[in-house]
């Protein structure tokens, strides 16, 4: 697999900002599909070290049915074979407590093309 990745951290207006990008391509699953790349992209702002902090994020994902075991994939996302948007925030209610939410919208690439509508709540302590 060849898997090209970057990031991009930065203060806008002393916000902390980031971006990334990443490209993967399975060099062993070339198949008449050419279902064998995924990229994805994304951008946060803010960030979760104390109490009262706040933060946002945004992703984008294609992920084609062999580009990348789908076991290793992000679950909540789903699976291979699927496309779609993630939006989340999160905030620290104390130093060693953040609640969260994100919400995903995703759909399959290839196949019954049947949009998925998730909704995620993480309440999460730091020991």
């Amino acid at each position: 697999m060849v898997d090209i990745t970057t990031r991009l951290k930065t203060k806008v207006y002393g916000v902390p900002v980031s971006g990334w990008f990443t490209w993967v391509y399975n060099t062993e699953n070339v198949l008449a599909n050419n279902a064998d790349e995924a990229y994805g992209a994304g951008l946060g702002v803010g960030q979760n070290k104390k109490a009262g902090d706040l933060s946002g994020a945004y992703k984008y994902a294609y992920i084609e049915q062999d580009a990348v075991p789908a076991g290793l994939n992000d679950s909540d996302f789903g699976t291979t074979n699927v496309r779609g948007h993630q939006v989340g925030v999160k905030y620290n209610v104390t130093n060693f407590m953040t609640i969260g939410a994100n919400l995903f919208y995703t759909e399959t690439i290839i196949g019954s093309n049947n949009p998925r509508f998730l909704g995620l709540f993480d309440v999460i302590f730091k020991w």
